[in-house]
């Protein structure tokens, strides 16, 4: 049985990077009080639900133009990157956030240790290394591609090979760590 505000946005409290959904399953007191919980549009709903992390919410990309340079806060060696990864208050925003360079970000964001954020290498490296929490899995440091884990740590130990990798990191299971 379904209703009439079946059809409407309901903001998804359930996920935890937020979102609006629609075609039912809201909780009883959105249903109850449509005029409050529940808007016509993706868009309205996203607008008033989810407004620092629109496009997110839109399932869109961020608006922040391609090759500037942001901080890195989310990493662990406190540097400017641009690898179009910038969250998405900053796309929304390029003009507090964003740098033509990383030396301005650097100098913007970071400026306690400048000469750490500038030398600091945000290129992956294309080697292997372990993702302990991925079933005992090597994969490759790397942005995107086949096989690909995302950024190593620093503290990861990488490998040439992803055999060599295994070896070192699961010899007690290579075969399942030498798939993806």
């Amino acid at each position: 049985l379904s209703s009439v505000a079946d059809s409407f946005y309901y903001p998804d409290w359930s996920k935890s990077n937020g979102g609006c959904k629609t075609g039912g399953g809201q909780p009883m007191y959105m249903t109850s009080d449509p005029s409050t919980w529940m808007l016509a549009t993706l868009e309205d709903c996203c607008l008033r639900y989810y407004g620092w992390m629109l496009n997110e919410c839109k399932g869109a990309s961020g608006g922040a133009p391609a090759g500037l340079w942001y901080p890195d806060w989310a990493g662990s060696d406190d540097t400017c990157k641009n690898d179009g990864g910038e969250p998405d208050y900053m796309a929304m925003n390029p003009g507090s956030w964003m740098h033509s360079s990383k030396q301005s970000c650097c100098e913007a964001n970071f400026s306690w240790e400048l000469n750490e954020c500038i030398s600091s290498s945000n290129t992956a490296t294309n080697k292997w290394y372990m993702i302990w929490n991925a079933q005992f899995k090597c994969k490759k440091d790397c942005v995107n591609g086949p096989s690909c884990g995302g950024r190593a740590n620093p503290w990861d130990q990488l490998y040439e090979t992803r055999s060599a990798c295994c070896a070192n990191k699961a010899a007690w299971d290579p075969t399942n760590c030498l798939t993806d």
